[in-house]
């Protein structure tokens, strides 16, 4: 579990965050929307610990997070940033076998390999491992990278209760198959106990694979809550100024949100 109490980050005398409160209980799926340069990724890196210098208080299994070890740190969360390197030397199960630094002096290597398999078919690039990684499109890429993060995080694993995943727009270079893929398996992983915090820019995918929404404004939290409770058309248009509705379905006993913008 990870717990943020009113956390905020300054940078050149600007608050890119102001006061932003949010938990991520054992295998929930937040997803974290807003404008483009309105806080999401600031929040994410304070929470993941790759930014220092915010105010407030961060938790990871009700540890503050400045008290953990780079070591236990990096075996408990991965992150998946927005950047991802194009240029790399290296095959694509290489890029992958990187994810597995954080246990090379408790992993075998039978273990190490099937940790990387198993994060390399669930991302569907097990067919690539052999690829050079920088011949790769960009689709292909990011997957490679989400398959990274994966292994760090052993979801080979049957109980992966306590392990948080942190994603920088994962979708952004996948099509539409892909991105369903990649819902359906981290929502599997879900429900063996990992926890997800997600930036999206898609409030249609937002709402169809998430639990919780987290929606920031100029820096500080508009809303937050079940994705069942927060959704509305009167907050996507004060957030996004964009008009429309959502309306609502079932589909296979779950529900099904959809967003329809307004264009005449």
């Amino acid at each position: 579990m990870i717990e943020c109490q009113s956390i905020s980050y300054r940078k050149d005398n600007k608050f890119l965050i102001q006061s932003v409160s949010f938990s991520m209980p054992p295998g929930s799926f937040t997803a974290l929307l807003g404008p483009n340069g309105d806080g999401k990724s600031t929040v994410l890196k304070c929470a993941s610990g790759e930014l220092n210098g915010y105010t407030g208080e961060i938790y990871i299994q009700g540890i503050p997070l400045p008290r953990w070890n780079v070591l236990p740190l990096a075996q408990t969360r991965a992150v998946l940033s927005q950047q991802i390197l194009s240029e790399v030397p290296y095959s694509a199960v290489q890029v992958v076998e990187m994810g597995r630094f954080a246990f090379r002096q408790s992993d075998t290597k039978a273990q190490r390999q099937w940790h990387i398999q198993n994060a390399m078919q669930r991302a569907d690039v097990w067919r690539l491992k052999n690829r050079n990684y920088s011949s790769l499109s960009g689709g292909e890429q990011q997957r490679v990278q989400l398959a990274r993060v994966l292994a760090q995080l052993g979801v080979a694993e049957e109980d992966l209760t306590g392990k948080i995943l942190f994603l920088d727009e994962p979708a952004s270079s996948l099509d539409l198959h892909q991105q369903y893929r990649m819902v359906q398996m981290l929502n599997e992983l879900c429900q063996r106990g990992l926890s997800v915090l997600a930036i999206l820019h898609d409030i249609n995918l937002a709402m169809q694979c998430s639990d919780y929404l987290l929606v920031l404004k100029a820096g500080s939290v508009r809303a937050q809550g079940p994705t069942s409770l927060v959704a509305s058309a009167a907050l996507w248009e004060e957030v996004f100024s964009i008009p429309g509705q959502v309306s609502f379905s079932s589909i296979e006993g779950k529900p099904h949100f959809v967003f329809s913008m307004q264009t005449k």
